[in-house]
């Protein structure tokens, strides 16, 4: 990855704050912040990613997605926190709370260089197993190893987007996978 800040902590000093979940980086943009990463999308991150603009062509997000709640939407389970320690009855207490929600994301919208990652195009030729619906850690060396072989560079505020196969397997097969992307959420890190 290019351009990577001083500031910004190596995944062996995490969590930054003794307390924290494990590999937790709250309060690297403040403790009151609710942005987390998407504050690497600042105005000169955003102007260099509008460089790679060749055509302007635009398309949609077909993908469905129940996931559009920003940092709000999978905690720590087991201490019952989600991003910068903000409480479960914080987020669950009241209908109206917005607190770690996509407000937040609104205001600047999400802006940048977004690169794809075919993690299962690239574990099927390297003979990996990777089911798209069932538990598949992917170590670091192995997203490396994809950018590699894609020659594609990462660089600091990229918005990666990680293709693990699922949309090929629900598009190929009457089961309903669209359920299982809501069950059993992977947080183990690698």
């Amino acid at each position: 990855m290019t351009g990577r800040p001083a500031s910004i902590p190596k995944f062996t000093d995490l969590p930054l704050n003794k307390g924290d979940p494990p590999f937790s980086a709250w309060g690297l943009y403040g403790k009151a912040g609710q942005l987390g990463f998407l504050n690497r999308q600042n105005d000169a991150i955003v102007a260099e990613a509008t460089k790679e603009i060749k055509t302007g062509v635009r398309g949609p997000s077909t993908l469905p997605s129940r996931v559009r709640d920003g940092l709000r939407h999978f905690g720590y389970q087991k201490e019952k926190r989600f991003y910068n320690g903000v409480a479960m009855e914080d987020i669950h207490g009241s209908k109206d709370s917005t607190v770690n929600g996509i407000r937040a994301w609104a205001e600047k919208g999400v802006v940048g260089r977004g690169v794809l990652l075919d993690f299962h195009k690239w574990a099927l030729a390297n003979n990996i197993p990777a089911e798209a619906f069932k538990r598949t850690p992917i170590p670091l060396k192995y997203l490396q190893a994809v950018a590699e072989s894609q020659g594609t560079e990462i660089k600091f505020g990229d918005i990666l987007i990680i293709g693990v196969g699922g949309t090929m397997l629900a598009s190929s097969s009457p089961f309903p996978y669209h359920a299982l992307s809501v069950r059993g959420a992977n947080t183990e890190l690698e």
